[in-house]
């Protein structure tokens, strides 16, 4: 086992003079080192071996050998007696592999002192967003003498975070795919930095800071405004167009968030109860498939074959097969008193990479916004309360 895992087998074929060459590339192709470069089922196999064996060779000395008595059952037994050792070998790699992947660190990322994780009570959405690759978490984080908020970046690797430099009013980070640039919103636009250094890009305006999504071929979809369908816009800038059309009965759709396939996404309906059922849309059509029908979360991340999402305080993980873009077991629980920011349909503060690290805020839910009215003696005479970062917002 040692050896197959740091070499390369001897070619068959150099040692049996009469082994077709073409099953020295299907044995290659099993003891491949990357697992996705190997056969992927033993049908796989099945039918390129069976292949070999209905091929005549370069030499034209082998056909008549394997398709006569003896000679045919020697060569299929030997064939089917490599290919258990290969599965043996995949397994053992598998295992090791699942083994490693379940191996389970947890720790802490603070703000730079003078610097606190920022509440963002004008929008619904975590102040907080891991890079695809694992590497990087993206902050906002508010100045605690001026109140300035700014994208703070914290590599696993390292303790202290860096901030980055142009990005004063930045809120609902989102990371594009190849993990180099971060997607945000200020001063009513649509922008997007380098994370390795330069200044902040405008792509288009954009007024509502109720997320973002951005997909491998080059395009974001983002909330423009509050009350407002879903719009979709190239990477590099240019003219919003529609990415979702609202319902009957929905006022705003917000929270969106790409699928691996980069063509579908999740996002929430809102009514004007403030609250929606979670549905599934793609770039490539106008249909749309419900999801989640209530108002546990208001924010859904897919990550390792789950769903992610909030109920009641706590982070539910929910097998989802994502081929076939439905639900297939039961929600448990992975992370508890997961702080909120909107009470009725709280939106969690929690984010998490494709190779699944995880990043999540505790605490409390953020409070609304009241209206009150008085009388000329300072007397309550009346209160109207608002969720925060709803369209209704004073």
């Amino acid at each position: 086992i040692s050896a197959i895992m740091s070499s390369d087998p001897p070619s068959i074929s150099t040692s049996q003079s009469l082994t077709p060459p073409a099953l020295d590339h299907a044995v290659k192709k099993c003891l491949a080192k990357d697992p996705e470069d190997r056969w992927q089922t033993a049908r796989d196999v099945w039918h390129e071996l069976k292949w070999i064996a209905e091929s005549p060779s370069e030499t034209g000395k082998l056909a008549p050998i394997i398709t006569k008595g003896k000679g045919w059952k020697r060569l299929a037994l030997s064939l089917v007696a490599i290919l258990l050792v290969v599965l043996a070998l995949v397994s053992v790699g598998y295992l090791q592999r699942a083994s490693e992947d379940t191996r389970t660190t947890r720790f802490f990322v603070s703000p730079a002192d003078g610097w606190s994780l920022a509440q963002e009570t004008d929008s619904p959405v975590a102040p907080l967003a891991v890079a695809p690759d694992g590497k990087r978490i993206a902050f906002v984080a508010r100045s605690n003498s001026d109140g300035k908020d700014l994208l703070w970046l914290r590599s696993l690797d390292t303790l202290t975070p860096l901030a980055l430099s142009g990005t004063d009013g930045a809120s609902s980070p989102f990371w594009s795919p190849d993990s180099r640039f971060l997607g945000f919103f200020s001063g009513g636009k649509l922008k997007k930095i380098e994370v390795s250094g330069g200044p902040p890009i405008t792509l288009c305006d954009a007024s509502g800071n109720w997320g973002g999504t951005w997909n491998r071929d080059g395009v974001i979809v983002f909330v423009p405004r509050g009350s407002a369908a879903l719009q979709r816009v190239s990477a590099s800038g240019g003219m919003p167009t529609a990415a979702t059309v609202l319902g009957q009965g929905e006022l705003w759709h917000t929270r969106p968030s790409f699928l691996p396939d980069g063509r579908h996404f999740f996002y929430r309906a809102n009514s004007a109860s403030g609250s929606g059922p979670i549905y599934i849309a793609s770039l490539d059509s106008p249909e749309r498939k419900l999801l989640l029908n209530s108002t546990d979360s208001s924010n859904v991340v897919y990550t390792q074959g789950h769903l992610l999402f909030l109920r009641e305080g706590t982070l539910m993980a929910q097998p989802f097969d994502a081929r076939h873009l439905e639900l297939t077991g039961d929600a448990f629980p992975i992370g508890e008193q997961i702080r909120t920011e909107v009470p009725g349909a709280p939106s969690g503060v929690f984010s998490a990479s494709e190779n699944g690290v995880l990043a999540y805020q505790t605490g409390t839910a953020a409070a609304g916004y009241q209206l009150v009215w008085l009388d000329r003696a300072g007397k309550q005479i009346g209160s109207l309360e608002f969720a925060p970062g709803s369209p209704e917002e004073p």
